[in-house]
């Protein structure tokens, strides 16, 4: 019987929920039918090579497994997906194999993969098949879950730099206009930098601009409990009466506390043509989301969430103080049904297993389409 290998890694630090999504992943697989293998190490890879007859392997993040310095699907000619959850420049992509099929959350992306043998595919972390507490009585309060940075101290960090220059190049019109996509901003700024500089401007930057959007809306919310789960080290947040800091919590902690109370807030992290897993795990609870506005999102959740705009953030308060009790819920339980139907695991699952296996009929699928996709 042929086996699906799931690899696993020691994910820490901000990455801490792709071990949560691993688990999902193999238990979303094994739901389908499939004999799954389950490695943490590469010698228990390797081993799994050797001894079964493996179908293809799944990673998530950064890809670790490889052996004399060549990736293990390389070495044992097998096929092999690979999520990126994250901006590519991040990682190490390869851009030479053709046993590697990635997978992108935001189809912005692709412009920061260089020339690949594979198309990619695009698709969101999915939402596992759990009771979760929807219809609880919900507090009075917004939630957002996130690192903060202080962008004050990372700005002081670019005015070391030796890229100072070119990575102003690219935060002056984005900071004039937040609104602005920032991948077609960086891609056109950094295009014929080296490698090495390339990765220095993208990580000031997208940094920067974390942190700098986060500040700036967060401080904009007024008169609304506010609560802040993960790391904060912004010197603007700390005499915001209205906001309390939780700290960091465990990944499904996170969300357990999110779905206590009516809002949750999503300030995208520079994911302007994808869905983040905030937004998909908090309305699978029932919580309303609070978001900055992109058409991806409008096209599936529509009008039953909230859209802010980075231009006009003195009317958030007003958007959300707007909306009757009753109306939060019926628009709770909407956005829950419709990330349910979409976004679940198995739906997720099996429009990688069809695209790449080169079924057509995904190209009928209106969240295929809305993500970018074309079928084959």
């Amino acid at each position: 019987m042929k086996s699906v290998l799931v690899l696993g890694n020691n994910f820490t630090g901000a990455y801490g929920s792709l071990s949560c999504f691993v688990k999902e992943i193999s238990m979303a697989l094994k739901e389908m039918n499939h004999n799954i293998l389950i490695a943490n190490s590469v010698s228990e890879a390797v081993e799994a090579y050797d001894k079964n007859d493996i179908e293809f392997s799944i990673g998530i993040g950064k890809y670790l497994y490889f052996c004399k310095e060549k990736p293990l699907y390389d070495v044992y000619h097998k096929l092999h997906y690979q999520w990126i959850i994250d901006n590519p420049l991040k990682m190490e992509i390869d851009n030479a194999s053709i046993y590697i099929k990635y997978i992108l959350i935001d189809r912005l992306f692709l412009c920061c993969m260089g020339k690949l043998k594979n198309r990619v595919i695009y698709l969101p972390i999915g939402i596992p098949n759990t009771d979760v507490k929807k219809n609880i009585e919900k507090k009075y309060g917004i939630v957002f879950s996130g690192q903060i940075k202080d962008s004050n101290t990372i700005f002081e960090e670019i005015n070391a730099s030796v890229c100072k220059h070119e990575i102003m190049k690219v935060l002056e019109p984005l900071t004039s206009n937040l609104d602005l996509l920032y991948i077609p901003v960086l891609e056109k700024h950094i295009k014929k930098l080296s490698q090495s500089n390339k990765k220095t401007v993208f990580a000031y930057t997208n940094s920067f601009l974390r942190a700098y959007k986060r500040e700036k809306v967060l401080n904009a919310i007024k008169d609304i409990p506010v609560i802040i789960i993960g790391e904060n080290s912004s010197r603007s947040l700390l005499n915001s009466r209205n906001i309390t800091m939780l700290g960091k919590v465990p990944y499904y902690t996170a969300f357990e506390i999110m779905g206590q109370y009516q809002f949750c807030l999503n300030i995208e992290p520079n994911f302007s043509c994808g869905f983040h897993d905030r937004i998909l795990r908090s309305a699978d609870q029932g919580n309303v989301v609070v978001t900055n506005y992109n058409k991806i999102n409008s096209e599936i959740l529509g009008n039953d969430a909230i859209y802010y705009s980075y231009s006009a953030l003195e009317k958030i308060t007003d958007q959300i103080f707007n909306i009757q009790p009753k109306e939060l819920t019926e628009m709770g339980n909407r956005l829950s049904e419709k990330v349910s139907d979409y976004f679940s695991w198995d739906k997720i699952l099996d429009f990688l297993l069809r695209d790449y296996g080169g079924a057509v009929d995904n190209g009928e699928n209106r969240l295929f389409r809305i993500l970018g996709n074309k079928a084959l």
